[in-house]
């Protein structure tokens, strides 16, 4: 699987438009919603379907890219704030984010045209009416009967409501408090619904007891009280940054599951002492006392196992800085370490 992914991965970087060519900024800003993270499950199935059919491994890959490029498109437009107004996506800013809205906008719109012109410019089967039926598909299931009207049924669905992003969804309390009970950072809302219905008692653990739920709920009034409030402050003209904790459950969760190690592994006392460390962290004048700003490139240079990586990374780098390790939020230094093991 590994040789695929690093094969489509290639193949995006040849397909799409060199960051220096003109217009710059919009071929800098596709590069940065395709390249570069995902776990490329389309692009894999496509070659799946490829090896079943004996085809021609390079026409493939022009497939694959194709089909990528129309998933990419989709997320940058489901990210906008008409849409599902996300920040973060893969744990790095949305492009709406990293660049501007307009732009966001003409990546989508350029991704899908570029995906046609991928499959369309090269002869892709030995049968041209064959090739004209690959480009009709993949037009009916991006269209408004295939993947746009599902986004249209989902709108209609919500009434066009979302959760605001200064505040915290119930699921990823329920990921949080599992992460600090288990001190485990690749705690999962897919691994909390199996371990429910795999169980009869109903409770997300085994060993749940009183105790665990008031230093849950203790932890999480200091994050949503204390912490988040800060962020907010200090990062206020910075949507990429100030929403790390509210907007998404990656950074959340592995920083939960750091402070469930100090806490199970020495008392609660203990990191009550290391949350005021870091609110003291916050309260300092530094422009960016987080270092997100090295946090954000640090990322760039995670593309397999996104999602695993990204709450090991967090959670690392937390716990290195609770017990003493470091005196800052060393996100470079986690990250090599993570890197050797």
């Amino acid at each position: 699987m590994l040789d695929r992914q690093d094969r489509i991965e290639k193949t995006l970087d040849a397909l799409l438009p060199a960051p220096e060519r003109a217009p710059a900024r919009l071929h800098a800003a596709m590069r940065y919603a395709v390249l570069g993270g995902g776990k490329r499950v389309r692009p894999l199935l496509a070659y799946g379907a490829g090896e079943l059919s004996a085809a021609d491994p390079r026409r493939v890959d022009r497939a694959a890219a194709a089909v990528e490029m129309i998933h990419a498109y989709s997320l940058v437009h489901d990210d906008l704030p008409s849409m599902d107004d996300d920040v973060l996506r893969r744990g790095k800013p949305t492009v709406h984010l990293e660049f501007d809205e307009a732009t966001a906008l003409l990546v989508g719109d350029s991704l899908h045209s570029l995906a046609f012109q991928v499959i369309s410019e090269q002869s892709m089967a030995d049968n041209a009416q064959h090739q004209v039926e690959m480009i009709e598909f993949l037009a009916r299931a991006c269209g408004s009967r295939g993947m746009a009207g599902g986004q249209a049924i989902d709108l209609e669905a919500t009434g066009k409501t979302q959760k605001p992003k200064d505040q915290f969804a119930a699921s990823d309390i329920a990921v949080a408090a599992e992460a600090f009970i288990t001190h485990n950072a690749q705690a999962s809302q897919k691994e909390i619904t199996e371990d429910l219905l795999d169980k009869d008692s109903g409770y997300m653990t085994t060993s749940v007891d009183v105790g665990d739920i008031a230093d849950v709920v203790l932890v999480l009034k200091r994050v949503a009280q204390d912490i988040h409030p800060l962020m907010l402050q200090i990062y206020a003209s910075e949507p990429g940054k100030k929403y790390y904790f509210s907007g998404g459950g990656t950074f959340l969760t592995g920083f939960i599951a750091a402070c469930g190690y100090i806490r199970n592994r020495n008392n609660m006392k203990m990191l009550e002492g290391a949350l005021e460390k870091l609110i003291d962290l916050l309260k300092q004048s530094a422009e960016d006392p987080m270092h997100l700003d090295e946090y954000q490139d640090v990322i760039k240079n995670i593309s397999s196992s996104r999602g695993k990586t990204l709450r090991r990374l967090v959670y690392d780098t937390f716990l290195r800085f609770f017990l003493g390790t470091t005196t800052r939020l060393e996100w470079t230094d986690a990250y090599r370490s993570l890197s050797l093991t």
